[in-house]
């Protein structure tokens, strides 16, 4: 336990603290988010001074037993592996990050990894635990077994999904996108290949779905206009030029709004992971996306600029509800899109692909699990060393990915 003065409140239970030296020469910069129950007090407000706990010294070895010749996945500057928990024998997936290859702000090199350490929601893979070194950042997250959401679909045996089945699958992943929302965190680049089964597609695994992938996702801010209950989920919120919109092209053409295709104005991230779940509710109903996936030639662009499909087919004549969804999530003007927080209350989505007649929306389920502990950085992370040119662009392509590997 150590010190430290509470700096602000954070949604999910959250805080945000600084922590003060052991001998007495000052405090760190950094601050450090962590969960009301690793602080002594039971209410600590801002601006007070708390005993806090903090992540284990050391480093994932430690700890874990890491196999690096079981290699879940690699990229350019991080490779995921199993490892095994030395005291319970729990196996986890330990993604190391080579430091050396984030090239951005330095003062934001650990921004994606807080972020994450808030989403704790059955259909988010987050964050259990960091250790940071001083050439690489060790990431404990839980291992997936299953495989990535459109591998699944293309291996399967049986064929596509049944509409029960799609409308479960699309359940679990709009509860998961609601969640980051309400959260004020937009993911960008939602797709299938960034969902993972926790499962084998044999045993249950459709309805084991994970949201991953956070390498393009950010945290936005909104003033929230005269209703009290406004969210980051609702259209009347507007967002602030400080921090809700943005102007970097991210994301996966065939899956991405065409707000991003336009590169007009700064657009909001929010509502373009809406009419990504529309594509991946789309390609979970019939088999097929609706616009070319990876394509990204001028007709190709201009097909989603106008929003221009075909949903009167013979397939999509016997799924009207799901049809009529994917109307309201696929709008080109993002102000008229459909929100994932009304799309998981629609009859259809909340029945699991069963629209039932006289049915009303219940309370809103919980918005989340108890939160992950611990939520902290590594003691031994500080603060910036130098000086640098805070621009989005460059916070965007120095993130390193925080995707998890799959088994």
């Amino acid at each position: 336990m150590r010190k430290a003065e509470v700096m602000e409140k954070l949604p999910g239970g959250l805080y945000a603290l600084k922590f003060f030296a052991t001998d007495g020469s000052g405090s760190e910069t950094l601050r450090h988010d962590i969960t009301a129950d690793m602080i002594a007090e039971k209410d600590p407000d801002v601006g007070n001074i708390v005993m806090a706990s903090r992540n284990r010294q050391g480093t994932a070895d430690d700890y874990f037993t890491v196999n690096r010749s079981d290699k879940l996945g690699q990229g350019q500057f991080a490779i995921c592996y199993s490892c095994t928990n030395k005291s319970t024998e729990e196996v986890k997936a330990v993604k190391e990050i080579e430091r050396s290859g984030y090239t951005g702000d330095k003062a934001r090199e650990f921004d994606e990894v807080k972020m994450l350490l808030k989403v704790n929601h059955p259909q988010c893979l987050g964050v259990d635990e960091v250790f940071v070194t001083d050439d690489k950042v060790q990431i404990l997250q839980q291992k997936m077994c299953g495989n990535n959401l459109m591998m699944y679909l293309m291996n399967r045996s049986s064929g596509w999904l049944s509409e029960k089945e799609a409308g479960s699958c699309f359940h679990k992943i709009v509860e998961g996108v609601a969640f980051i929302h309400g959260l004020g965190i937009c993911h960008r680049d939602l797709k299938p290949e960034n969902i993972l089964l926790a499962k084998d597609g044999n045993d249950g695994g459709l309805l084991t779905v994970k949201i991953a992938d956070f390498g393009f996702a950010k945290e936005l801010h909104f003033e929230k206009l005269g209703d009290a209950d406004a969210s980051f989920n609702d259209p009347t919120a507007t967002a602030t030029a400080a921090g809700g919109l943005t102007a970097t092209g991210l994301g996966t053409f065939g899956y991405v709004a065409p707000e991003i295709i336009a590169r007009k104005s700064r657009y909001n991230g929010i509502y373009v992971d809406n009419w990504s779940l529309g594509v991946i509710l789309w390609i979970l109903c019939v088999g097929e996306a609706p616009f070319k996936l990876g394509g990204a030639t001028k007709a190709d662009k201009a097909k989603v600029l106008q929003g221009a499909y075909k949903i009167d087919t013979p397939k999509w004549k016997k799924l009207p509800h799901a049809a009529a969804i994917c109307k309201k999530l696929l709008v080109v003007d993002p102000k008229k899109r459909q929100t994932s927080k009304a799309c998981l209350a629609e009859n259809w989505v909340q029945n699991d692909g069963e629209y039932k007649e006289g049915w009303a929306p219940a309370s809103a389920p919980p918005a989340s699990s108890p939160p992950r502990k611990p939520s902290s950085l590594p003691p031994n992370v500080k603060g910036p060393a130098d000086k640098h040119k805070d621009s989005e662009a460059q916070r965007d392509e120095g993130r390193a990915c925080c995707e998890c590997a799959i088994a």
